[in-house]
């Protein structure tokens, strides 16, 4: 279940995200103090992927629950992607992608023209993700990511918005997105990460 971290949630998103975050990038992980200050910068929007247990009726969350997180930053032209990272014993099970979409859907209903980002050349299973959502490279960073000194690439998808018909300024824009197809607009059908 994805759920957006807000003021409620943020001190458990910010214990589940750093153990996480060390699970995941070791080295290179952001400490409970950096993901702190990530998430309460301005103009941040993140979502966490939540088990559920249905013998669970309540709505509280701990940190064990979170399975995968995601966030970007909204400049008011452009969004960026900071992170995006799936307990390693979930992935690919489509979590990444539910969040990838969500992030995606937000971006746009912000007014985000385009969705940038940076990912290691070597991990093909989320070059693989980002491509079928129709991102594209645009460059090399060398030694981007650090203590590895390993190169990402830039790239980033371009949200098409096009009126639709007649319309004034003060009515919704249909935006037109190259992204998978989710049967479920609650972004919970995708079986592949």
């Amino acid at each position: 279940m994805l759920v957006e971290v807000n003021d409620d949630n943020r001190e458990v998103a910010v214990r589940g995200i750093a153990h996480l975050e060390q699970e995941l990038f070791a080295n290179g992980a952001w400490s409970e103090m950096m993901v702190r200050e990530e998430l309460l910068a301005p103009a941040r929007n993140y979502v966490m992927d939540v088990s559920t247990d249905e013998s669970d009726k309540t709505d509280i969350i701990n940190p064990a629950d979170i399975q995968g997180y995601a966030g970007y930053w909204f400049d008011g032209d452009d969004a960026e992607i900071m992170t995006i990272g799936v307990r390693a014993d979930m992935q690919r099970q489509g979590i990444a992608s539910r969040m990838m979409r969500w992030i995606i859907d937000k971006a746009s209903q912000q007014g985000a023209h385009r969705i940038l980002l940076e990912v290691r050349v070597d991990n093909d299973a989320a070059l693989n993700m980002y491509e079928r959502f129709g991102f594209s490279r645009l460059g090399l960073r060398k030694r981007y990511y650090q203590p590895e000194g390993v190169d990402a690439y830039t790239m980033a998808l371009d949200i098409d918005r096009r009126p639709t018909g007649f319309e004034s300024p003060h009515q919704k824009t249909e935006h037109h997105i190259n992204a998978p197809d989710s049967p479920d607009p609650k972004y919970d059908n995708e079986s592949n990460n």
